[in-house]
């Protein structure tokens, strides 16, 4: 069986150690050969990004160079961040990668946040001709005994997870609080470096 390109997009506003973990199973999983990171546009219709895109964009390209040694395996997908698609939405970026070619079979990663109205998402009936969902569980949510059959998981139930969101953590920059475990030190380092949390200081 060919194996799959995993879509896992976010704000990553800012990227995270839940998002290196994230990122670390799909790399361990068998069935996944790409991890292609999808940052969100700075229109994004149901919540707005603190940082710019292009600073998340720099951010992204520190997790895969650095803190993932330039892992050739995880790629970052600017379409949705450039405003190249006609709506930031997974159907649109789905018939994007196909348009320009994409054949192999696709993961669309997803949390528990998402399951409940996962069927309504825009065009969803064409959507999961086109790809599989894969759940990605957090630290004290509530994983549901029986999945969707469009829905698959992490090929390990023993792995580790976090439950704290780039909200909360945003929220401890602004403070000046200790944030060591939270962020990638090389992450860390260029948040200081650009000052890129401090203009929402009040």
């Amino acid at each position: 069986m060919e194996k799959y390109i995993a879509l896992y997009g976010g704000s990553f506003d800012p990227p995270h150690n839940g998002h290196v973990l994230t990122i670390s199973h799909l790399l361990n999983d068998e069935r996944i050969a790409e991890v292609w990171l999808v940052p969100s546009g700075d229109a994004r219709y149901d919540k707005s990004s603190f940082a710019t895109g292009e600073e998340r964009l720099e951010l992204l390209k520190v997790v895969q160079r650095e803190v993932f040694q330039g892992n050739e395996r995880i790629h970052i997908l600017e379409s949705q961040l450039k405003g190249a698609l006609e709506e930031s939405t997974a159907i649109s970026l789905v018939r994007s990668l196909r348009a320009d070619g994409e054949k192999r079979p696709l993961l669309y990663v997803i949390g528990a946040d998402n399951l409940p109205t996962l069927n309504m998402w825009r065009d969803f009936d064409a959507l999961i001709t086109e790809v599989e969902f894969l759940f990605i569980p957090r630290l004290g949510e509530e994983v549901p005994k029986e999945m969707p059959e469009y829905v698959k998981q992490l090929d390990r139930e023993d792995i580790a997870s976090c439950s704290f969101s780039s909200s909360e953590l945003r929220a401890l920059l602004k403070d000046g609080a200790e944030v060591v475990g939270y962020l990638p030190n090389e992450v860390l380092r260029v948040i200081e470096e650009r000052g890129m949390y401090e203009r929402h200081r009040s």
